[in-house]
């Protein structure tokens, strides 16, 4: 069985509309009519899995264009190809209700993940795939660099074969990571993918194992404690809430969770940094009610605040000071601008 996940959409907006940067009532673009996608037969006969992420544009009439791959799970190539068209056939050929702002409709982005994973499947790790991960875990624990990224790269150009080998794939990198480079970003961007398939089914009704209860709880805290030291404090709570819902020790981040969550209502003032992706956006669950965007390289162009109760897109100005109403709800920022653009986010005043 196939559950799909839309992940974001983001509406084009008029210059005029963002120099005026007044509210506006929007309502993003819902699938209406799901074309099934077809399990690639190569795989099928394999019981291989995968999952592809695919970026479109929908346009006023609902029809999406433009349909991009922005990433699939690290499979041998014949097998993500076929996965990569799967979902691309059936994203083209399905209809959709447009996005809307003030009620008239709207081109928009629209991103969606297609989860290729075989319900009832008894995902194995496969025995060459174990050897060489025994390989590297071997290397990490002698320390020796050399050899830890050899057999790293052995896994990678052998591929994952299903969502268990993936997410063991990607916690491999991360402990690469941690042990030999100080790139916390990168760490933190292997924990999401290592975990992703656990945290978008955490609410469904539908469940696919992928990980030990034991790694799936680790790999969190790990998470918790790289958001926390990135100072992504929203993030930071609502991964300590699926940690608290599973039952998980969290007494070693009862001091940082608590000064975190007086941050969101105190006068702390604290920055994030961060750089845009290659498609020009970055993106975080914003903390507090007021902030000040600082451009340190690159052009940013857009902020755009998705909220419980509002969306508002804003052109960026330097110098700015922007405050969000206590009305509007939890928010999610998404910053626009060049690839590569860096940039630093301070928080501080709440009104609340």
């Amino acid at each position: 069985m196939l559950r799909l996940f839309q992940l974001t959409t983001l509406v084009l907006i008029s210059s005029e509309m963002l120099a005026q940067g007044k509210s506006l009532d929007f309502n993003e673009a819902k699938l209406v009519d799901l074309a099934r996608p077809i399990y690639p037969l190569a795989a099928l006969q394999k019981r291989a899995e995968s999952w592809v992420v695919l970026t479109a544009m929908i346009d006023s009439l609902g029809t999406p264009y433009e349909i991009r791959v922005k990433e699939s799970a690290a499979l041998e190539s014949g097998l993500r190809k076929g996965f990569e068209q799967a979902a691309m056939r059936s994203l083209q050929n399905s209809t959709f209700e447009p996005s809307r702002l003030n009620g008239e409709p709207r081109d928009s982005s629209f991103t969606m993940l297609y989860p290729f994973f075989l319900e009832n499947n008894k995902v194995e790790i496969t025995q060459r795939f174990k050897r060489r991960q025994d390989n590297f875990e071997q290397a990490l624990s002698e320390g020796v660099q050399e050899k830890a990224e050899l057999f790293l790269n052995q896994i990678e150009e052998l591929g994952a074969f299903n969502r268990s080998e993936y997410a063991l794939l990607e916690a491999d990198k991360y402990q690469y990571s941690l042990q030999f480079f100080d790139d916390i970003d990168a760490r933190a961007d292997h924990l999401y993918r290592a975990l992703m398939v656990e945290n978008l089914t955490l609410n469904e009704e539908i469940e696919y194992p992928t990980l030990p209860d034991e790694m799936t709880r680790y790999l969190r805290l790990a998470l918790l404690s790289t958001e926390i030291e990135r100072s992504r404090f929203g993030e930071a709570q609502e991964i300590a809430q699926m940690l608290s819902t599973s039952g998980a020790d969290l007494s070693a981040f009862s001091t940082a969770l608590q000064r975190i969550k007086d941050i969101k209502t105190d006068e702390t003032q604290y920055s994030v940094f961060g750089s845009t992706d290659d498609g020009g956006d970055w993106g975080i669950k914003l903390h507090k009610r007021t902030m000040y965007l600082d451009n340190l390289g690159n052009a940013l162009n857009e902020l755009r605040f998705y909220c419980q109760h509002e969306y508002r897109a804003l052109t960026f100005m330097e110098g700015q000071t922007v405050t969000i109403p206590p009305s509007w709800g939890d928010c999610f920022l998404v910053i626009n601008g060049a690839p590569n653009a860096t940039l630093e986010l301070i928080q501080f005043r709440s009104d609340d």
